[in-house]
């Protein structure tokens, strides 16, 4: 077993030898001390390896039925579903005026460009009849953080928690979370 050092007094400087003089010596547990060959403590310290995915084959076949099953759908048409259940992008307002977007195509384009990192000129260069200047026209006017926040708070209220965890990763990105 590799002892562990819990210090009496704290000290300004990391000095070892006077760490090891002023501490108690505490055992490890036993699944510490080498029972788990993912997780091994050297002098160099604590070294966890990967987890390894470890799926059977009735499994793997399972999930590739269950996924057969799922309708194909575009993310563009599922956002438009949404918004049709909910009204999200009505949120979205302009800033000067606080008027709803005239062109949704080009908000839920905005959006989905922003929500997966792709960028507004790659989205321009993939969707067709949108330019890089309208989408970046709605994004400055319509896309802020306090209308996420609005759209957030549609999405939750309605019940649509598969359409809200779209929305928690701009949250997180924007309160650092």
């Amino acid at each position: 077993m590799i002892p562990l050092y819990s210090v009496k007094h704290p000290v300004g400087r990391l000095d070892v030898d006077r760490l090891r003089a002023d501490a108690e010596v505490i055992t490890l547990p036993p699944f510490a001390a080498g029972e788990l060959p993912e997780a091994v403590i050297t002098e160099a310290g604590l070294s966890i390896s990967p987890i390894r995915r470890v799926v059977s084959e009735e499994a793997e076949l399972l999930a590739r039925r269950l996924y057969a099953m799922l309708p194909r759908v575009r993310i563009t048409e599922l956002l438009a579903e949404v918004h049709a259940w909910t009204g999200f992008a009505h949120r979205f307002t302009h800033l000067r005026n606080g008027q709803t977007a005239a062109d949704l195509v080009a908000l839920m384009s905005a959006v989905l460009a922003d929500g997966t990192n792709l960028g507004l000129s790659r989205m321009a260069e993939s969707a067709h009849g949108l330019t890089h200047a309208r989408l970046l026209w709605t994004a400055e006017w319509h896309i802020r953080d306090e209308t996420y926040a609005a759209a957030l708070a549609v999405l939750v209220h309605s019940g649509c928690a598969g359409s809200a965890f779209f929305f928690f990763s701009r949250t997180a990105k924007l309160t650092g979370r």
